[in-house]
């Protein structure tokens, strides 16, 4: 399964409730890219610059930055942790990587999610787009409208149907509909973030609640 462990690293974002400053958050172990395979593990898309280093080719965890940084007091344990994250990219590089295959974070996520999907024999669509949700007469959800390949198709859900597709920072208009003014004009979120799936939702009777 996915393997998750607490962080104390990540800022918290309600620090009034009880049980801040204790490691709330919640961080993906990382993940060998390795098990993917070489084609599959280029799905993954690269990392934000800001957690990777030689030109976003490298990963490295949040209290790993911290523990790099100290190589220049001479830290013995940072020089450790650079050798070994050294180590294991160069291997990745000369067996035709396109990157490290160590991965964290967001990109541990979703290449471990893909691993466990395909275990399962799972099928992905690449390029397909949602565009409706199936409801039949009850009210229930039991499939979704894809277009994929130039056609149209109706996919049928015999258990239901998950909407993961992310928030909708990287849409303006939404920002500006449900975020505290001055309304903040960029995002390091993934372009494709822009609440489609909150679309689809509503359109079937769905509604945000007051976290948004």
């Amino acid at each position: 399964g996915v393997g998750f462990g607490h962080s104390k690293t990540v800022v918290d974002y309600h620090p009034e409730i009880a049980g801040s400053g204790v490691g709330r958050a919640l961080e993906p172990r990382t993940f060998d890219g390795r098990k993917l395979g070489r084609e599959r593990f280029g799905r993954v898309r690269r990392p934000v610059p800001e957690f990777a280093l030689f030109r976003g080719t490298l990963m490295v965890r949040r209290p790993e930055v911290n523990q790099l940084l100290t190589i220049f007091d001479g830290s013995v344990r940072g020089m450790a942790v650079a050798l070994r994250l050294g180590v294991r990219w160069a291997a990745d590089r000369l067996l035709r990587y396109p990157r490290g295959t160590r991965l964290a974070m967001g990109n541990a996520l979703v290449a471990n999610l893909y691993h466990q999907l395909l275990t399962r024999s799972g099928n992905v669509w690449f390029t397909a787009r949602t565009t409706e949700l199936v409801v039949d007469d009850t009210g229930r959800v039991v499939g979704a409208v894809v277009s994929h390949r130039g056609r149209t198709v109706r996919v049928a859900a015999r258990r239901g149907v998950v909407l993961a597709a992310g928030g909708f920072s990287a849409s303006p208009e939404l920002r500006a509909q449900h975020l505290p003014t001055p309304t903040p004009q960029f995002t390091r979120a993934g372009e494709g973030s822009t609440g489609d799936s909150i679309t689809l939702a509503r359109g079937v009777g769905g509604a945000l609640g007051e976290g948004c």
